[in-house]
C-alpha cells in the first residue's frame, strides 16, 4: 500500500492533524495577504523585473530573459516573502 492510498488520520495522532490543519490554514492565509501585497511585475529591461507591490528589482538571467523564467523568479520573491511573514508576522500585521 502507498502513503496516497492510506488515510493520513491512520498515520499520525489528532493533535498532529489539527496542528497539521492549523499550519496549512496559516500557509494558505499568508499567501492571500503577500499576493495581495506583491500582486505581479513589470519588465524593467530584458535582464530585470520590477515588483509593482513592493518596488523590488529582480534580476533575470541575461540569456534566459523569457516570461516562464520571470514568472518563476517572480514567484520565488513571493515565497521569500511568505517565508519571512511566517517567521515574523509583525511586519505583515499579525500578532
Amino acid at each position: 500500500m502507498t502513503l496516497e492510498h492510506t488515510e493520513l488520520s491512520s498515520l499520525v495522532s489528532a493533535a498532529d492533524l489539527a496542528e497539521l490543519d492549523s499550519l496549512a490554514a496559516a500557509v494558505s492565509d499568508g499567501m492571500d495577504r503577500i499576493k495581495e501585497l506583491h500582486p505581479a511585475y513589470s519588465w524593467k529591461w530584458t535582464d530585470e523585473i520590477v515588483c509593482r507591490g513592493c518596488g523590488d528589482s529582480l534580476e533575470i538571467p541575461v540569456l534566459r530573459s523569457t516570461t516562464p523564467v520571470a514568472d518563476r523568479v517572480f514567484a520565488d520573491h513571493q515565497q521569500f516573502h511568505l517565508q519571512y511573514m511566517l517567521n515574523d508576522n509583525d511586519q505583515y500585521g499579525g500578532e
